[in-house]
Order: C-alpha cells, then sequence, then structure tokens
C-alpha cells in the first residue's frame, strides 16, 4: 500500500487498508508499524515462516524480517544491534519481543549447525 503523502489521516487509513486484508506489518523505511489484531492469524509465525527470513536479504513486513535485518546487520557489521518495540498498555509489545528472541535463536543455532558441519 503505498502512501502518497505522509500525514497522520494517510497513514491510518494505509493502516486499516492493510489490516483489513490481514496485514498486520507495515513498514515505512526502517519502521515496521504494527497493528495488534488481538487473535490468533494462523501460519503468520509458523516455523515455516520463520525459516523462511532466516539469511533473507529483502526488509520485508514482518517482525521477522526485522529480527533478521538486525542479526545480518551483527554478522555482516560485527556491531551491536538494536530492535525498538515500542506501544501502549496491551499493544502486543511482550510477544512481538518473543517473536524477534524466538527469531535470534534459531538464526543462531542454524549458524552454528552449519559451522559444525
Amino acid at each position: 500500500t503505498e502512501v502518497p503523502e505522509l500525514h497522520e489521516a494517510a497513514v491510518l487509513q494505509a493502516l486499516d487498508v492493510r489490516f483489513a486484508h490481514g496485514r498486520i506489518y507495515t513498514l515505512t523505511g526502517p519502521v515496521l508499524l504494527a497493528v495488534n489484531p488481538f487473535r490468533t492469524l494462523p501460519g503468520i509465525y509458523s516455523p515455516e515462516v520463520l525459516r523462511s527470513f532466516v539469511g533473507s536479504d529483502k526488509l520485508q513486513p514482518h517482525i521477522f524480517s526485522v529480527a533478521n535485518h538486525a542479526y545480518q546487520g551483527i554478522l555482516k557489521r560485527q556491531q551491536s544491534q538494536t530492535v525498538l518495540v515500542s506501544g501502549e498498555s496491551g499493544a502486543g509489545k511482550t510477544e512481538t519481543t518473543k517473536f524477534v528472541m524466538q527469531f535470534l535463536a534459531l538464526a543462531g543455532a542454524e549458524a552454528v549447525i552449519s559451522e559444525t558441519g
């Protein structure tokens, strides 16, 4: 969803359209916006989806993509990275952080496995 003019009403409209199509994540440059659906979305965090983001070069609107981008930054630039999860109470920050940690655990484990053969 393209947002031709970046103002509050246009951003909210774009988020609403994407949410109506089951897309809870939206990228705005390097910032990932998430709309909490307050329900389980089947398949969006499956092991297959998680693995599909490991090592991917493309930044996509998904928390696993942001986690991968941070992980790749550690590997390629050998610098600490930060993923800032912000929002109001009940917005899903804890669950989002769990998804970041889940991704990092898998990516790290797969790196160790590939190194040891």
